[in-house]
């Protein structure tokens, strides 16, 4: 694992922790552990704080499990890291 991934994955897992009170593993859903809609808005701004990553709360919201969580986060670095792609939804 690269010290980037690494990084980014203490700052969103710390995030989760902290707005939810349990550490996540893979399957883990933000409600089910504790977390609430204004953790999740916590959550969201932490992500974008701390990786510059912008997600949309409805896409945040509409995730299941932390796993789809960094999956979705890595797919906007990866999408902002491209010429002319600056969102999930297709925008340009």
């Amino acid at each position: 694992m690269s010290d980037t991934r690494a990084a980014a994955e203490e700052i969103v897992a710390g995030s989760w922790e902290r707005h939810t009170g349990m550490p996540p593993a893979a399957d883990s859903n933000f409600f089910a552990d504790g977390g609430t809609s204004v953790g999740m808005i916590r959550l969201v701004q932490d992500i974008g704080d701390g990786l510059g990553v912008a997600l949309e709360f409805a896409d945040v919201y509409a995730v299941e499990t932390y796993a789809e969580l960094c999956g979705l986060i890595g797919a906007q670095r990866a999408a902002t890291d491209s010429p002319g792609r600056t969102s999930l939804r297709g925008s340009a």
